[in-house]
């Protein structure tokens, strides 16, 4: 029977590791449909304050996700799963957010794509996150243009300052969440493990944002 590999062999973090981590998962809405975006951050200044944390993600679509996608997108719904604590949180129904640039969505075959990269540039240190309904003018022929790919890089760079654990007034970090990695057990419930984020990079090629599943998260 082959020998499991623990979170020390896949070069991963335990949830004991950092003060807060949490993931996020976001409904967004455009002209089209809605889906769904994951991110996870430690947030050590919200440790253990369950409420403040919910609240907290819809901040923190307005600091990412909104800041590259079109004014004629909104959050629909917020999740969060703190790992540090089991049990389930409420989703928080959107406040009125929406994107912050100027101008008619794009289709859902033509989002912005972020990739997230760990230590090492493996596939399996990578993780997408999907920008729907970036603006029409900044895609053309699957591609951004160069507007469009100086705004996503502008927002990236922001977003990834901004969660940079640099004391001493770190407000997060930002991490790869990887469920199920390992097995369940008394110490790690959600078999769950985490990388920290080393880099962004802003692709220059537009993706089908996915589908949303719908139903209750995760």
């Amino acid at each position: 029977m082959p020998t499991q590999l623990t979170l020390n062999d896949l070069k991963m973090l335990p949830a004991e590791a950092f003060v807060w981590p949490v993931t996020f998962a976001w409904e967004t809405r455009a002209p089209w449909g809605t889906t769904r975006q994951e991110l996870t951050v430690d947030v050590p200044f919200l440790d253990g304050n369950l409420e403040a944390t919910r609240l907290f993600g819809t901040y923190l679509w307005s600091f990412t996700i909104a800041t590259a996608i079109s004014t004629e997108c909104t959050l629909d719904i917020s999740w969060c799963q703190p790992w540090r604590t089991i049990g389930v949180t409420l989703p928080v129904v959107g406040f009125g957010q929406r994107g912050i640039q100027p101008g008619r969505a794009s289709s859902r075959d033509n989002s912005g794509q972020w990739v997230l990269i760990g230590e090492e540039i493996s596939r399996q240190w990578r993780r997408r996150v999907f920008l729907p309904g970036i603006p029409r003018s900044h895609v053309s022929g699957g591609l951004l243009t160069k507007t469009g790919f100086e705004e996503q890089l502008t927002a990236a760079r922001a977003a990834f300052m901004g969660l940079q654990p640099i004391p001493p007034d770190a407000m997060c970090s930002w991490l790869i969440a990887y469920r199920n990695i390992v097995p369940e057990s008394e110490t790690n419930f959600y078999g769950i493990g985490f990388r920290r984020v080393k880099s962004v990079h802003v692709c220059e090629h537009v993706d089908r944002a996915p589908d949303n599943p719908g139903g209750l998260w995760p």
